[in-house]
């Protein structure tokens, strides 16, 4: 079912409408209801997380110091260790729902053997949020410490690997790498630097200009690998495996009892590898203030060292990257990167949270497009990868339900246009990012009059060629297409993709002013009316007005955007 209809194993389908059909019928015939697809129930448990993770967070630290004989603070372990904890107990408590719906006199699950060192993740990046094995693996662990269920035992679960792509600097080959680490080491002898930028989404280029500006020298930051050791299973239930035995078999005590296993070896067995590494490298051993828009989660070695500036001094800033920020009701990638920023940079929405600070962005401040040519034909659609898993609490799809009925809205908006309109409609799929979720995009969902771009030809250039751009998430295509005054169209499902009350009033504005739709019938129909006169409603006093109010909040951007970074950081 669900599996065969996400990897794209079907055979061609020649009616679109059979496609909606099938995806109908999967959607309501696969699944019970998700427990986060009730409002009440994901605020409840939005508390519920943040209440237990600072609970889980304090025992953390204590044994994590007890582990390493340190004595570092809590500020310091946040940075390290933060973006994980998070993650990993909203993926374990939608899992411990799950699990908790279902019957337990009439149902008896197949489960799957495995190996705890084998799965136990090395870093991050090896987590596998979207993975079978990471998921599997916790829903049996629940399953064996809820003795009251029925369950066999039938297959070897197997860890599957996930790439994670990240949209920043490119890394260098060995060789180059080397050499690069040898030219910086040199001139880190003459040069002091007090203000380290990291992968602030800046180009080579302008990375190396804003440094000048700073007076500074231009280093990339780049290190040598750590090495890895083996797994200490006797040490982790040493150090973190609670032995007293609890009456109420709750999450937390789950979580407890589980938690040696779900820590990554970055944190244990290699952490003094990773301190090794950074002490061997010509990165500085005091600074001033640490900039990152990327590295705040998946860089191990970033994390540790600036962990340990913190603990001297640093202040540490962190820049938004993206879309969703602000605008999202749960986002719990913001939330994070507020609690462990000192200072967090937003693209100009304002928050109670006294890290948040209302800046421009640098992205779309230092892109450009040629938004000259009337004459264009284009439909654009940036298609945006969902994962199969649930995983954790937040404003945009969740589930694999979710993600089905998101392609589902796709194929209804393309389905729906005019022939016409259909031959010049373009689909935008990143299929590198098959490798991070583990799925492939299916063109046999869409009618044979689409085109296909599989992430090979530039963003901007596509935009720049697009008579309109129609979205399926609020994220940072749909700012950058309104941020450059692209007709813009957003695709959202109105009780999943929820936004914040204070923003309720230009939500709203949005939606009568057909930018945001929550019908795809209904967008399809007023492109059909208005395709052949798009600017008239584009250039429109009041859409343009609104497009500008949005983009001052969620959007900003300024022709000095290094001059204004570094008379904020200065």
């Amino acid at each position: 079912g669900l599996d065969n209809f996400s990897t794209g194993s079907h055979e061609n389908l020649e009616a679109v409408k059979l496609i909606c059909l099938r995806i109908y019928h999967i959607l309501r015939t696969s699944y019970k209801d998700h427990h986060w697809n009730r409002q009440k129930k994901l605020e409840k448990d939005y508390k519920f997380l943040k209440k237990t993770q600072k609970k889980i967070f304090k025992f953390l630290v204590n044994n994590l110091n007890k582990y390493h004989n340190t004595n570092y603070s809590e500020n310091y372990w946040k940075i390290i260790i933060l973006p994980w904890l998070i993650n990993i107990l909203n993926i374990t408590f939608d899992k411990w729902e799950m699990v908790n719906q279902i019957n337990k006199k009439s149902f008896t699950a197949d489960l799957y053997t495995y190996s705890d060192e084998e799965l136990i993740f090395e870093d991050y990046k090896d987590i596998g949020w979207f993975s079978k094995s990471t998921n599997l693996w916790i829903i049996t662990k629940i399953f064996e410490y809820k003795s009251k269920y029925k369950f066999r035992k039938k297959i070897k679960l197997k860890k599957e690997k996930t790439e994670y792509i990240q949209f920043t600097l490119k890394t260098p080959g060995i060789l180059k790498k080397k050499i690069l680490i040898f030219f910086f080491r040199f001139f880190s002898i003459f040069f002091k630097n007090e203000i380290i930028i990291s992968n602030i989404g800046l180009k080579k280029f302008k990375n190396i200009f804003f440094n000048l500006h700073l007076r500074q020298f231009p280093f990339f930051w780049l290190i040598e690998d750590y090495c890895k050791n083996k797994i200490d299973l006797k040490k982790r239930e040493f150090f973190f495996k609670k032995n007293e035995k609890r009456k109420l078999k709750d999450f937390e005590s789950f979580f407890l009892d589980n938690v040696h296993l779900f820590i990554p070896k970055s944190y244990l067995e290699d952490y003094i590898s990773i301190k090794n590494s950074i002490s061997k490298s010509y990165w500085p051993k005091k600074c001033k203030k640490i900039l990152t828009a990327y590295d705040y989660k998946i860089n191990e070695q970033f994390k540790v060292w600036t962990a340990e500036m913190v603990e001297k001094g640093a202040k540490y800033i962190i820049l938004q990257h993206g879309g969703g920020f602000g605008l999202e009701k749960f986002s719990i990638e913001e939330d994070m990167q507020k609690e462990m920023a000192d200072m967090f940079l937003t693209w100009g929405w304002t928050d109670k949270n006294k890290s948040v600070k209302n800046f421009y962005s640098l992205l779309l401040s230092n892109q450009s497009i040629k938004n000259k040519n009337k004459l264009k034909e284009k439909i654009f659609i940036p298609f945006h990868y969902n994962g199969k898993y649930s995983f954790s609490i937040s404003s945009m799809p969740k589930t694999n339900i979710d993600r089905l009925n998101k392609i589902n809205d796709i194929v209804i908006f393309t389905n729906s246009l005019k022939k016409n309109i259909q031959k010049n409609t373009i689909i935008r799929y990143l299929h590198k990012l098959d490798k991070l979720f583990l799925l492939k995009f299916n063109k046999d969902y869409f009618n044979k009059e689409i085109s296909f771009d599989n992430g090979n030809i530039d963003f901007l250039k596509q935009l720049e060629i697009s008579k309109l751009a129609v979205h399926d998430l609020n994220s940072t295509t749909f700012l950058q297409s309104m941020s450059y005054n692209i007709p813009t169209i957003l695709l959202l499902r109105k009780n999943l993709e929820t936004t914040r009350k204070k923003h309720n009033k230009i939500v709203r504005a949005l939606e009568k002013n057909n930018i945001i739709f929550y019908d795809p019938l209904k967008a399809a129909n007023f492109v059909n009316n208005n395709y052949h006169n798009i600017s008239n409603w584009w250039e429109h006093k009041n859409t343009q007005n609104l497009r500008k109010k949005f983009c001052n909040i969620f959007a900003k951007k300024t022709n000095n955007s290094i001059r204004n970074l570094k008379l904020l950081i200065k």
